[in-house]
C-alpha cells in the first residue's frame, strides 16, 4: 500500500469528489471551497482511502502503514475514531454511506468517484438535481406525465455539457417525491449545488407548468417561470426550462448543445405520452411493467414512425424482457437490435441507442468488444446517462474485469445514489466476484429502502445460497415468490437451495414446476441446469445447458463469472469458449 501512496502521490495530490476537494499535502479539506477541519490522522486515513477508490483498502494495511508499532487494540480503536471523524467531516453515514462503505471485519472502501483536482481536463462539475414534479391535477393516473416531464428535462440537462454539469438521474430524484423539506437539506444530503423544483396541472387541451431553480448554498431562487399552453407545446416548453436553466449555471450552448435538446424527441403530442408512459413502466423493473412498457413504445412508434427515443426504449424493453426469460431470446436479440439500429439511423448520437445496442452485442451476440465500444460511444455522448454505466458493469464483470466493473457501478450510484437498481447491480456483481459477505451487506442495505425490491431480494438470496447458508437463502427466495409469483428464476432459485441441503425430493418438485411453468410460458433451460448441478447431475446439467447456447440464452454472457456453475467448472471451458471467453475468469 505505501507503494500504491507514493505512485498516486506522483500522479496528483490534490483529490476531488462530490463538493469536496482534498489536498494531502496540507490536510486541507475543504467543501464548496470553504475549509472543513480534520485532523492529521482522519487526513492520513482519507488519503488512503482516496488513493484506492472503489477499491478495499483493509484493516491490516491502514495499520501497518499508518499506525506502525501500536497495538491491535489502540488500532482498532483509533481507527473507528478516525473514519468517524471523516464521515462527520463529509457529511457521511455508515449505515447509509455515500462516501466511506465499512467491510464488516475487513477495512473500507470509498465509494464516490475520485478526480484529479490539478488536472486541466478534469473541471469541477456543478452538480444540479431535478425534484419530481408535483401532480396539481388531482388524478392520480397523471402520475406518469408528471414522472415524465421529470424524467425528460433530467436527461435533456445531463445531454447539455456533461464534462461541466452533472445531473443526479431518475431515480434518486423520486425518492423526494413526497419530501416536504427546504431546498437546503435536500441539497446538502445529494451534495448538489442547485435545485430544480415545479409542478404541473393538466385539463383538457392545456396544460400550466411552473419551474424554479433554486441555488442551495443560500436557497436563492435565480430563476423562476409559469408556462400556460396547449398540451402540444409541452416540448417546446422542456427546451425553454433547459435553456434558462443553462444561462442561470453559465453552461454555454454551442450550436450542436443546442441541437442536442430537441435529439430523438417527437412533435406528435400523443407519441410522446406514449414514449413517456413507456418509460415510467420500464423504471419500475418488474416483468409485467417491462410488458406495459413495451405496449406503449410500440404505439408511440405508431404514432411517429421517426421517435429515435421511442426505438430506444423498445430495444431497452426486449433486451430486460429477454434476461427476465418473459420472450425466447430469439425474439429479444432480434427486434432489440432492429430497434436500437432504427434509432441509430434517425439520430447517430443518440446515447440511449448506443446504449441499448451495446447491452444487446453483450447479452445475445456475447461480442465483448463491440459491446464495449458501443458503451464508450453512449458515455462520450452523455456522461450522465446512469444506464450506459450501470451496463457498461455488467459487461466489465461479464470478462472477469471486476475492479472496472465496480468503478463504473459507482459511477452510476454517484450521479443516481439512491437507486435500487444500481445499488442492487452493485451487489451482483460483487456476487459474481465471488466476494459474497460484502455482496449481501450491500444488498441488505438496499433493501432497507424498500423491502419489497424484488431484484435486491432476488441478488441477496442468491448471494446467501452462493455463501454456503442455504436456509437463509430460501427463506429469501420465499419473500421473492411472494413479489413475482412462480417466476422461474426463483423456483430455479429454489430448487438449488433445497439441493444445497440434500433435499432433492424438494428440489425435483422445482424442477417439475419450472417443466410445467415451461409449457405455459417461455423458460430457458438455463435455470434448471443450475438446479441439476446442485443435484451432482453434470450431464444433465451440460445438456441443458447446450440447449440454452443454441437459444442465445442471455444467462450465458454471465457463465464465466456465475457461481451457481462453479461445481461444473472443470467441465465448461469448451462451452466458454464458443461462447466467446478465452478462458474462465475465477475460480471454481
Amino acid at each position: 500500500m505505501a507503494a500504491t501512496m507514493r505512485a498516486a502521490a506522483d500522479a496528483g495530490e490534490r483529490f476531488r469528489f462530490g463538493v469536496f476537494e482534498f489536498d494531502s499535502r496540507t490536510g486541507e479539506l475543504r467543501k464548496y471551497g470553504v475549509r472543513i477541519a480534520l485532523q492529521e490522522k482522519p487526513g492520513q486515513v482519507l488519503r488512503a482511502l482516496l488513493d484506492r477508490p472503489g477499491e478495499l483498502v483493509t484493516r491490516e494495511e491502514l495499520c501497518a502503514n499508518l499506525w506502525s508499532g501500536a497495538t491491535f487494540v489502540d488500532f482498532d480503536h483509533s481507527i473507528n475514531i478516525a473514519v468517524s471523524k471523516i464521515r462527520q467531516a463529509l457529511g457521511d453515514s455508515g449505515a447509509n454511506p455515500r462516501f466511506i462503505e465499512t467491510v464488516s471485519r475487513h477495512g473500507y472502501r470509498f465509494l464516490a468517484p475520485v478526480r484529479d483536482a490539478a488536472a486541466p481536463d478534469s473541471p469541477q462539475k456543478t452538480m444540479l438535481a431535478v425534484m419530481p414534479f408535483v401532480n396539481l391535477s388531482g388524478d392520480p393516473e397523471e402520475n406518469y406525465f408528471s414522472d415524465g416531464l421529470t424524467e425528460e428535462i433530467i436527461t435533456q440537462l445531463g445531454r447539455l455539457d456533461p464534462k461541466r454539469l452533472g445531473v443526479i438521474a431518475r431515480m434518486t430524484a423520486m425518492h423526494y417525491k413526497t419530501d416536504t423539506r427546504r431546498a437546503e437539506a435536500i441539497g446538502k444530503e445529494l451534495a448538489v449545488d442547485y435545485i430544480l423544483e415545479g409542478s404541473i396541472r393538466r385539463s383538457a387541451d392545456r396544460v400550466r407548468i411552473t419551474a424554479q431553480l433554486i441555488q442551495v448554498s443560500d436557497e436563492t431562487h435565480l430563476w423562476a417561470e409559469t408556462y400556460d399552453r396547449k398540451r402540444a407545446d409541452i416540448l417546446d416548453i422542456q427546451r425553454n426550462v433547459t435553456r434558462r436553466i443553462a444561462r442561470c449555471l453559465a453552461v454555454e450552448l454551442l450550436p450542436e448543445q443546442r441541437a442536442i435538446l430537441s435529439r430523438g424527441a417527437t412533435r406528435n403530442t400523443a407519441a410522446h405520452e406514449a414514449y413517456l408512459k413507456g418509460r415510467y413502466f420500464w423504471s419500475r423493473r418488474t416483468e409485467d411493467s417491462f410488458a406495459k412498457a413495451l405496449a406503449y413504445f410500440e404505439q408511440a412508434i405508431h404514432e411517429d414512425p421517426a421517435c429515435a427515443l421511442a426505438y430506444a426504449g423498445l430495444a431497452d424493453a426486449y433486451d430486460t424482457l429477454g434476461l427476465f426469460s418473459a420472450v425466447p431470446a430469439a425474439i429479444a436479440r432480434r427486434r432489440s437490435t432492429e430497434a436500437a439500429m432504427r434509432a441509430l439511423e434517425i439520430d447517430p448520437g443518440l446515447a440511449e441507442a448506443h446504449t441499448a445496442l451495446a447491452y444487446s452485442k453483450a447479452l445475445y451476440d456475447w461480442d465483448w468488444s463491440g459491446s464495449e465500444r458501443e458503451f464508450r460511444a453512449a458515455i462520450d455522448l452523455n456522461a450522465n446517462y446512469v444506464t450506459a454505466h450501470q451496463w457498461y458493469g455488467h459487461l466489465l464483470a461479464m470478462t472477469g474485469r471486476f475492479s472496472e466493473a465496480l468503478a463504473r457501478i459507482d459511477n452510476a450510484l454517484g450521479l443516481d445514489p439512491l437507486s435500487l437498481v444500481a445499488a442492487s447491480h452493485k451487489g451482483w456483481i460483487l456476487y459474481f466476484a465471488h466476494r459474497f459477505e460484502e455482496a449481501a451487506q450491500v444488498l441488505r442495505r438496499t433493501l432497507e429502502m424498500d423491502a419489497n425490491f424484488g431484484l435486491g431480494i432476488y441478488f441477496l438470496a442468491l448471494t446467501e445460497l452462493a455463501a454456503g447458508r442455504p436456509e437463509e437463502a430460501i427463506r429469501i427466495f420465499e419473500s421473492a415468490l411472494r413479489v413475482s409469483p412462480d417466476h422461474p428464476s426463483v423456483l430455479s432459485g429454489l430448487g438449488q437451495a433445497h439441493a444445497a441441503i440434500g433435499r432433492n425430493a424438494e428440489a425435483r418438485g422445482y424442477l417439475a414446476k419450472l417443466e410445467a411453468l415451461g409449457r405455459e410460458r417461455h423458460v430457458t433451460p438455463y435455470f434448471s441446469a443450475c438446479v441439476h448441478i446442485r443435484l451432482g447431475e453434470f450431464d444433465r446439467a451440460m445438456e441443458l445447458l447446450e440447449k440454452a447456447f443454441q437459444e442465445r440464452c442471455p444467462w450465458m454472457a454471465y457463465l464465466n463469472v456465475e457461481p451457481a456453475v462453479d461445481r461444473l467448472r472443470p467441465r465448461l471451458q469448451a462451452l466458454l469458449r464458443r461462447v466467446g471467453f478465452s478462458s474462465s475468469a475465477t475460480a471454481p
